[in-house]
């Protein structure tokens, strides 16, 4: 009887044992030792060490919010005092790239049957939540004020706001279906020749469908945009109303890393999409002109040196561009000074014409948070479509990103 009882235990521990399946638990990166630790489900997991690295793959995001891959090139099992194999597996990265800031990492494992183990692991409870963002482009909050000196009219003020926060990823083990999230952009400008007021607000689907490095280039980013453009300006006699709603506009990201080192980072972002929706009202058509459809090509490009001294924590250059090429016609304002008036005489029409606009930035940061931006554009944005002659501008700007979650905003 005493055997059969034992011979049952053993068979119920077996069954225990082999119903506990292979899964990841925690990933973790030491930027210091420039190693990953990955906690598995199971202590000694079944899973060849030594120079098997090309079994796993290794993207982190870094503090800049690129996702950069890293080759593995050593994998081990942590043991104990007395040499019992654990649940930790250590993966030892290569050194070419610097993890300190790091903001999420995904750790893959293709052991080279039927099944794929993922894992998306983020910096613990101890780390910064926010972080400071070196540049519009990278940040998730950015406030500026800025002085506009006098070019064919009296010198004036500005402001410029961009916010997006993303929730948490709907699944840890697959990264790649993606989060919501929500964008808010502002500028207004008490110069009638430059950017009239204009504000966007809405929500946002983000997805990683391909996140493994092909060259520079660090994956594919993909995200949906729905919500509303609007501005309120008084041009000349005119008081202007314009009101878009976007449906959900696609539109995808390629990010690139050209350069990385020595405290310099050099990335590209370009990016393709198309944007359709309806115009409720413009000054052509109180009552809209209906349906709006847009094709949207853009480039995102950044030089950033980060030595996080005294009074430069960091100093970058950056230009972007948005091609918008309409597909139904769209409010159009252009202006002109009048000197005899000391004025602008403004006409609207309704064209197809395409819309570019071209924004450069310095922006020097004096502490993680805070700095002085000088800026130069040109070209027009929506909804409203004024084209800005060369705007130079020079302001005080705070900019910040969340590091466990940093969100791409509408640009």
């Amino acid at each position: 009887m005493r055997i059969c009882l034992t011979f049952i235990a053993l068979m119920l521990l077996g069954a225990l044992a082999s119903g506990t399946e292979l899964s990841m638990l925690k990933a973790h990166v030491s930027p210091n030792s420039h190693q990953v630790s990955v906690l598995m489900s199971v202590p000694a997991p079944p899973i060849q060490t030594g120079a098997f690295g090309d079994q796993w793959e290794v993207q982190v995001q870094i503090a800049d919010g690129t996702p950069v891959t890293v080759t593995v090139e050593n994998v081990t099992i942590a043991t104990t005092p007395a040499g019992v194999q654990t649940n930790e597996v250590i993966l030892t990265l290569s050194d070419g790239v610097s993890l300190a800031g790091w903001t999420s990492v995904l750790v893959t494992y293709k052991p080279g049957g039927p099944t794929t183990y993922r894992f998306l692991g983020t910096p613990s409870d101890k780390q910064k939540t926010i972080v400071g963002a070196d540049s519009k482009d990278d940040a998730d909050v950015y406030l500026s004020g800025t002085y506009s000196p006098r070019i064919h009219s009296p010198a004036q003020y500005s402001y410029d706001i961009a916010v997006g926060y993303g929730l948490p990823y709907f699944s840890q083990a697959h990264p790649d279906w993606g989060r919501v999230g929500f964008s808010i952009t502002g500028t207004a400008d008490q110069r009638p020749n430059l950017d009239p007021d204009s504000y966007y607000a809405g929500a946002l689907w983000q997805a990683y469908p391909v996140r493994k490095a092909f060259g520079v280039i660090q994956g594919v980013v993909f995200q949906l945009d729905i919500g509303g453009e609007f501005a309120r300006k008084k041009l000349g006699d005119s008081k202007t109303k314009t009101s878009n709603f976007l449906a959900p506009s696609p539109h995808f990201d390629f990010p690139i890393r050209v350069y990385s080192g020595s405290g310099v980072f050099v990335t590209m972002r370009p990016m393709v999409g198309f944007e359709y929706g309806e115009n409720f009202q413009n000054e052509q058509d109180p009552h809209g002109s209906g349906f709006l459809a847009r094709w949207l090509l853009g480039t995102d490009i950044a030089l950033t040196y980060k030595p996080k001294k005294r009074f430069l924590y960091s100093i970058s250059l950056s230009s972007s561009w948005r091609g918008r090429y309409l597909q139904q016609k769209e409010i159009d304002t252009t202006s002109v000074f009048n000197p005899a008036t000391q004025d602008f005489d403004f006409t609207f029409n309704v064209t197809k014409k395409p819309r570019n606009h071209v924004q450069s930035k310095l922006d020097w940061k004096w502490t993680e948070f805070f700095g002085l931006t000088a800026s130069h554009e040109f070209g027009a944005v929506p909804p409203i479509f004024n084209y800005v002659d060369h705007s130079v501008s020079i302001g005080f700007t705070f900019s910040a990103a969340f590091a466990k979650d940093a969100v791409q905003r509408r640009k």
